[in-house]
């Protein structure tokens, strides 16, 4: 089966307990949990990273990683990149061979999810981007901050043309276009600085382009549905 959940931050005790409560792993075909972005595999680096794959490592499920704003970018020197193909699953993914239960998306990667269509859009501006400068200023090197959070112009008019030719009846992502963001449920802005929603505002020239497909996305830490076509995920999990 494939499952879809949102931000984790490193902490994945609740995809523990959903695997023991679901029965996860005894399909005979697998099982895949798709992690839509700020997943905190690759945040810190070093000894610290490697300990929180071991402990996904011995999950009995394959990990389908979207990027979010506080991931850093898979490393191209660890991780190889393979066409990865399997019954649930198939599209271009980085992967390290020490952990070949991750699976890394691409940033404008296309994938066939059990005969479903699916684009990955990863990435998103962090409006607590200059409460996290000030922290590492101040020696807390716990407050990361990756320059290249968002997609950059070249990779956002790739994108944009690949939503335009193949038309995904789905897209994965981080955030979601500006047009579907519910301002009603979402928390004001308390850490200072100018949002930066060019990505948002992008993603809906995205959702034209590809003719209003369906979106599941994080990010905003909610778990909602905003009709006809958006699901926010944070805390739940459903089924793909």
């Amino acid at each position: 089966m494939i499952w879809l959940t949102g931000d984790k931050h490193g902490d994945y005790s609740s995809v523990e307990l959903f695997c023991e409560s679901h029965d996860v792993g005894k399909d005979a075909g697998g099982d895949l949990m798709v992690v839509l972005g700020d997943n905190g595999v690759n945040y810190f680096g070093g000894k610290r990273d490697r300990k929180l794959k071991a402990e996904l490592a011995a999950l009995p499920l394959t990990f389908f990683m979207v990027r979010g704003n506080h991931d850093q970018r898979p490393s191209r020197k660890v991780c190889r990149e393979e066409d990865y193909v399997s019954s649930y699953l198939s599209g271009p993914v980085l992967v390290e061979d020490e952990f070949p239960n991750i699976l890394y998306a691409k940033d404008g990667g296309l994938y066939d999810f059990s005969g479903t269509s699916v684009m990955v859009i990863g990435g998103a501006y962090s409006i607590d981007k200059f409460i996290r400068l000030e922290r590492q200023a101040q020696g807390f090197p716990q407050y990361r901050w990756f320059p290249d959070e968002q997609l950059s112009k070249p990779e956002r008019d790739s994108i944009l043309e690949t939503a335009r030719v193949h038309r995904p009846d789905v897209i994965l992502s981080h955030t979601c276009p500006q047009s579907m963001i519910p301002w009603d449920r979402c928390a004001p802005n308390i850490y200072g600085g100018p949002p930066d929603y060019t990505m948002e505002r992008w993603m809906d020239e995205v959702d034209a382009a590809a003719l209003e497909p369906e979106w599941f996305c994080g990010h905003w830490h909610l778990d909602c549905r905003v009709p006809p076509r958006t699901r926010f995920l944070y805390h739940d999990f459903i089924d793909f």
